[in-house]
């Protein structure tokens, strides 16, 4: 299978010296940026999307091309209904799309356009209360729905650099079965700085010709952005270099107030 351009993107510059190559430095702050990764409702990788927010405005774009869709970007509230404010992070569970925004979690099912199903707080959905801010969230796992029993997604929310919790989904990713707390550096094997994982969204990659695995990409702060393997075993090596968001997503202006 070949590799998708963000794939390619990752080959050759996740070698490259943030400091001297890619000339990183002192980026203006996003304060409001999160990402997200949309799967197609009729289980056609294909047509899967990607969904970057900033600023109140929303891009989406194809999973496999990155190519940006037309009439985007929009502002953030035309598509989410009542999505106001600095969107925290967003996740997909391939049923609903789930917003956070502070406590306040709104919930959306998409047909051919998301609309607002319901809306609540973490602790009323997910049981998770004394959080002041979820920092990012992207699924570790997603897989099949045969049942409403089966296991569909689990989520991963991080919340700090050494915190996160786990939701797992059920009933064809409708409903959390079960919310567990663990340790951040658990995530990608290192304890990650403050001023990183403001976003982020799964994706496959493609290594080693058809060789394939799953990967998170994760924003910091500023424009910039670093994929790393997510929950990696006793062997794994951090893999050094960062990506410029704005090359990457074709995005002029990107953190310019």
């Amino acid at each position: 299978m070949a590799a998708s351009p963000l794939s390619n993107i990752m080959t050759s510059l996740c070698s490259l010296s943030p400091s001297r190559d890619l000339v990183y430095s002192n980026p203006v702050l996003c304060v409001d940026t999160t990402a997200f990764y949309f799967y197609d409702r009729k289980n056609s990788p294909q047509n899967d999307k990607v969904f970057l927010i900033s600023h109140g405005y929303t891009w989406m774009y194809e999973a496999g091309t990155l190519a940006m869709l037309s009439g985007y970007p929009k502002r953030t509230a035309e598509i989410f209904h009542g999505a106001t404010g600095e969107v925290d992070a967003a996740f997909d569970t391939g049923k609903y799309i789930v917003l956070i925004i502070k406590d306040k979690v709104l919930i959306y099912e998409w047909n051919h356009f998301p609309y607002r199903r319901e809306t609540g707080t973490l602790s009323s959905l997910f049981g998770i209360s004394g959080v002041v801010k979820i920092k990012s969230a992207f699924n570790h796992y997603k897989g099949p729905c045969r049942s409403n029993r089966e296991i569909c997604a689990k989520t991963t929310l991080i919340v700090s650099s050494d915190k996160h919790y786990e939701l797992t989904w059920t009933r064809k990713g409708r409903q959390v079965a079960n919310t567990a707390a663990g340790n951040g550096v658990d995530v990608i094997g290192y304890l990650v700085p403050e001023n990183q994982f403001q976003a982020a969204f799964e994706y496959t990659r493609s290594r080693d010709g058809d060789s394939e695995h799953k990967e998170v990409m994760i924003f910091d702060s500023g424009d910039a952005a670093m994929s790393r393997v997510y929950y990696p075993g006793a062997d794994y090596k951090v893999r050094k270099g960062w990506l410029v968001t704005p090359e990457i997503f074709t995005i002029y202006g990107w953190c310019v107030a």
